[in-house]
């Protein structure tokens, strides 16, 4: 435990150094087992060594999923403060309809959030393994964009900062997922940044197909 929590933090306050890391072991990895194919061939069955992972997806959600709580228990407190101040203020009597749906929310958010990381790593993943496609750097593509996707999970720490803790961290994420393009994949800085911004041209454009669909069906009556 103490060694996840180690890798952990490290993911979250050195970015560089961990993607740098996590590249190096997978580059010596990859290194010993070509030289050892030069002296034998590989016995039936054998296949390359796993690469060694800072971190695996449980382990990263495991400790994320705490600060999830964190900020769920963060919006509990908010709202008891919030109703005892307006008691104080002689207002016990008004009843607020919003705030059972923020409870809700906020139970949801911690109940589902192992599921949304996964979609969250999923989708990045997909788009990393495409533009890896694209690059020319297809060779261990969902391997290394699964590292950086996993690591860019420390974000989460930012969830123990109140109010502005939500918006750091979907911020940093992004800053992260950019670091590991950069070093753990060894993208150029227009190309990694071309990859982040991706969803955002993405979305644009099925936007764009959206409204050119509905105007076709318009003109046609």
């Amino acid at each position: 435990m103490n060694i996840i929590l180690y890798n952990y933090f490290q993911a979250f306050l050195h970015p560089f150094k961990f993607n740098g890391s996590l590249r190096n072991q997978r580059e010596k990895e990859q290194n010993k087992w070509d030289a050892e194919n030069t002296l034998r061939l590989a016995k039936e069955g054998e296949s390359r060594p796993e690469t060694l992972m800072g971190l695996s997806f449980v382990e990263s959600v495991g400790v994320s999923w705490v600060f999830a709580i964190l900020r769920a228990l963060y919006a509990f407190f908010g709202l008891w403060l919030g109703k005892y101040a307006v008691e104080s203020m002689g207002f016990g009597g008004q009843n607020f309809d919003s705030k059972k749906m923020i409870l809700i929310f906020q139970i949801g958010q911690v109940v589902f959030f192992p599921l949304m990381a996964w979609i969250y790593v999923k989708f990045w993943t997909l788009l990393i393994i495409f533009f890896g496609i694209l690059y020319d750097k297809e060779e261990q593509s969902s391997e290394i964009a699964d590292e950086i996707l996993v690591s860019s999970l420390s974000t989460n720490i930012f969830l123990a900062i109140p109010v502005l803790g939500g918006f750091l961290q979907k911020a940093s994420s992004l800053l992260f997922i950019f670091i590991g393009l950069r070093e753990n994949m060894k993208l150029g800085t227009l190309q990694s940044l071309f990859v982040v911004i991706s969803p955002v041209i993405l979305f644009f454009l099925i936007l764009l197909f959206g409204a050119s669909a509905m105007m076709a069906i318009f003109q046609s009556f």
